[in-house]
């Protein structure tokens, strides 16, 4: 059936607005024309008739279901518009929230709207307001919804629930009773198709059970942390729950400095602390019995279960013996929750009383030997103390102890502490701590340790004392375990027995004794070149204590220069006074005039009992001065040693190291007699010239030979010049080779030929030269050296006294082509057989 619909008012104001508008405009216009106008307006207006739109609403089905305390946006009504013919705009909802809820159950009621489907996810706010009223109550709401014809879309209403809501009140909106009625901005032709198909919602807490888990009675440590007092079960069903704070009371005999924080833990599946979560801790400085509310934060699921664990840290110093109690049937826990659940409590007194207990100590002294102690020694046991723990755990943080005797502020380095659990010995000990020991005796010592030590364990604590190199001789060193017993730090108060007794003996502090004599050297000649002659013997015997000599000072007198000497060494023989078999210790350069004296620094450790020998020894220069002496002198100047400690030396060196003299060799050269004679081409070893070397005093090493070729020889006529030397004769048999040189040059020439002949003190030899002759060389010309105008000149390694006595007793040697003489012999006529051979023609005879 058609439908009419009457001009609206505001459809009539704007057609009124439009016609005076114009009237207003018209100036200069007839009055026929203006009521014309008028008329037409009307006409208009009467035709005009609006077109409404069609809204059909129905309920969509909201299931009944519980609603959580504390929970927000939970649907309890959902209605469905549909737009047809025009738009329309809603700018109002009306509902009554029925059911049993009262004002303190629900803060919010909520209008979204989606145009899809009826959930909150995805759909946009529209209004709410305050639901603080008791069911029933109609609420109304201003909002602001534009809907196109031809659109649909839902209309959520939800409500908020107050954490404290009351279990089993009811939220109903039945849209068949009490059906939404929507405003809107027109006045649309509304079907209303609404239908009581919204379940009840009904306000549901958490049931909560609480047990008590047993704990069981126990001692805990002084310092110890996370000690469980208490463990409380709590079983949820129903909803979810958020813990939001616990409550409990210390009971015992604790007072206020036994426990340091109280902390809560949760753990899920067992009643430990390990695996489970911090929740929260209050400081617990409260003598016993004192009541704890700590905040905490703990999310628990319908159906889940879970332990809350309270612990204890107990003070390092809290009383021995003191007790924390919990009793879950006198003094439950309580929880505060984030909503109001049903809590049925069932908690009970099985946690055991937790007693504090602190260690026993039993402290007893260890025997140490009275010793003594060589200076510049280290970790000597001056004091041991036996520790034995029983009860709890400790650990030791400091020991002080008195070092008595008469030792003075410059004798001992450092003084150490050592741990051993099994002897009191250093060996096998671990380092705890240290500090300087320059103080004079007695002095108090405290040095910080960390050691810990189990129940049942033993160990001793091992003082010992370092003594310095220049520590006093004699002076002494002594720890009393009766009248100043070594003193404990521990982390904790344990209850320390002292047991200690006067049995550690007195160390003394012992030098070396050390006796220095001189070994006799006997008075000697010390060649050029020489190395390792010795010149003083020092023998050392050590008594007492062991020493390291590490120096050693000596004076070299005597005539020798600065370029006699190479270097100055120092051996050490610990059986013969012989460089043969003995240790290097060090050395100098030597480049000084007498007297000088010399300070090599050595390193030679000697046992108690002990003797050896320094041996001090030199090197002569090749160049060093004949005649010139060295000497030291044990008496004037002895050999002064120096030593890592403070010795008691005892100096009985002597002048029995005999004057030491340098020695050059005394050489004489003489010319053998050579006969003048023809030597041939192309003939070899021909002696031109023969030196008589005899050598005295010292050896020599002759390194070179220097002669000059005189005659009338051109550079054609030699072809090498040689040296040998013979020791017996001057001739090439039973010679030995030296060196050669080619001779292609014209004479006079001088050949200077490196050798190496060593002649000893006492021998002689002759150094023969001999001339190749080549084999086109000039018959005639002639080869000779001459011993007085130009002797042979010799070097040698080491700078001898040379007496020349050189003559010219070499003769010419002339160089001798053959006279050949070639005639014709007689040969007689003759028929010569056919076939036959050696048939003489021609014979030509030569004579020589």
């Amino acid at each position: 059936m058609k439908k009419f619909y009457p001009i609206s008012s505001d459809v009539f104001h704007l057609q009124n607005a439009f016609f005076f508008s114009h009237i207003f405009k018209l100036r200069k216009q007839s009055l026929q024309k203006l009521f014309v106008l008028f008329l037409s307006c009307f006409f208009l207006a009467s035709l005009n008739s609006k077109v409404y739109a069609d809204v059909d609403l129905t309920t969509s089905a909201v299931a009944a279901a519980n609603l959580n305390q504390g929970t927000n946006s939970n649907i309890v009504y959902v209605a469905k518009m549909t737009v047809t013919v025009s738009a329309v705009t809603v700018n109002n909802i009306q509902f009554t929230l029925g059911g049993t809820y009262d004002a303190n159950d629900l803060p919010l009621v909520t209008v979204y709207f989606n145009a899809t489907a009826a959930t909150v996810a995805g759909s946009s706010f529209l209004g709410n307001t305050a639901a603080t009223f008791a069911a029933p109550h109609t609420y109304s709401i201003p909002i602001s919804r534009a809907m196109a014809a031809g659109s649909s879309g839902y209309y959520i209403i939800v409500v908020n629930v107050a954490s404290d809501a009351n279990d089993a009140n009811t939220i109903k909106v039945n849209g068949a009773t009490n059906p939404v009625v929507f405003g809107f901005t027109t006045s649309p032709t509304v079907t209303n198709n609404q239908t009581d198909v919204a379940g009840i919602q009904t306000i549901q807490s958490a049931n909560i059970t609480l047990t008590t888990a047993t704990v069981t009675a126990a001692n805990i440590n002084q310092g110890s942390n996370n000690n469980i007092v208490y463990v409380a079960q709590m079983a949820v069903a129903a909803q979810p729950v958020t813990v939001s704070s616990i409550q409990f009371t210390l009971q015992g005999t604790h007072d206020a400095d036994d426990l340091g924080l109280v902390t809560i833990y949760f753990n899920a599946t067992t009643p430990t602390v390990s695996g489970a979560s911090f929740l929260g801790n209050i400081n617990a400085a409260f003598a016993a019995p004192h009541t704890y509310t700590i905040a905490i934060s703990r999310a628990m699921a319908a159906g889940s279960t879970g332990y809350y664990i309270i612990v204890a840290n107990v003070n390092t110093t809290a009383t021995d013996n003191n007790t924390v109690k919990a009793d879950g049937a006198t003094n439950p826990l309580i929880f505060g929750f984030t909503t109001v659940p049903n809590i049925t409590n069932s908690q009970t007194d099985v946690a055991g009383i937790q007693t504090i207990q602190g260690a026993d100590v039993t402290i007893t002294s260890a025997a140490v030997a009275a010793s003594n102690i060589a200076q510049g020694t280290s970790n000597n046991i001056v004091y041991v103390a036996q520790m034995a723990v029983a009860t709890e755990p400790i650990t030791v943080n400091s020991i002080q102890f008195t070092l008595d005797g008469t030792h003075n502020a410059s004798d001992l380095g450092l003084v150490t502490v050592y741990f051993n659990a099994t002897a009191p010995t250093v060996s096998g000990a671990s380092f705890l701590g240290n500090t300087a020991g320059a103080f004079a005796a007695p002095h108090t010592y405290t040095i910080p340790i960390s050691r810990a030590m189990a129940i049942g364990s033993t160990g001793f604590y091992i003082i010992v004392a370092n003594v310095n190199s220049t520590a006093t001789d004699n002076n002494t060193i002594k720890v009393n375990g009766v009248t100043n017993p070594v003193v404990f730090g521990f982390t904790t108060v344990p209850n320390v027995t002292n047991s200690q007794t006067d049995v550690a003996g007195i160390q003394t502090i012992q030098a070396s004794d050390i006796t220095v004599t001189s070994a006799t050297v006997t008075a000697s000649n010390l060649n050029q070149g020489t190395s390792n002659n010795i010149v003083y013997i020092a023998q050392m015997s050590i008594t007492t204590e062991p020493v390291t000599v590490n120096s050693i000072q000596f004076t070299l007198d005597g005539t020798h220069d600065a370029d006699d000497l190479g270097l100055a060494t120092v051996y050490f023989n610990a059986t013969t006074p012989t460089v043969s078999g003995a240790s290097f210790l060090g050395n100098t350069a030597a480049a000084f005039a007498a007297p000088h004296t010399y300070n090599i620094a050595i390193s030679r450790l000697m046992a108690t009992g002990s003797t050896g020998y320094y041996i001090i020894v030199v090197n002569i220069n090749s160049t060093a001065t004949d005649g010139n002496t060295i000497k030291v002198n044990g008496a004037t100047n002895p050999v002064v040693f120096g030593f890592t400690t403070t010795a008691n030396i005892t100096n009985n060196q002597t002048d029995v190291a005999g004057v030491q003299t340098i020695q050059a060799a005394d050489v004489t050269l003489t010319s053998s007699s050579i006969v003048a004679a023809n030597i041939g081409q192309g003939t070899t070893n021909n002696i031109v010239y023969a030196t008589r070397m005899a050598v005295a005093t010292e050896p020599v090493t002759v390194n070179s030979i220097q002669f000059t070729l005189s005659g009338t020889h051109d550079v054609d006529d030699l072809g090498t010049v040689t040296v040998y030397f013979n020791g017996s004769a001057p001739t090439v048999s039973g010679a030995s080779f030296l060196g050669n040189v080619a001779a292609s040059f014209a004479a006079p020439h001088t050949y200077t030929i490196a050798i190496s002949r060593t002649i000893t003190a006492g021998s002689a030899g002759y150094f023969i030269i001999v001339a190749n002759v080549n084999s086109d060389a000039t018959d005639n010309n002639t080869i000779k050296v001459d011993g007085a105008a130009n002797p042979v000149v010799f070097g040698f390694t080491t700078v001898a006294n040379v007496i020349n006595n050189q003559t010219n007793v070499a003769g010419i040697q002339t160089i001798q082509a053959a006279d050949v003489t070639l005639s014709t012999s007689p040969v007689s006529s003759n028929t010569f057989a056919p076939g036959t051979n050696n048939n003489v023609v021609y014979v030509a005879q030569m004579s020589v």
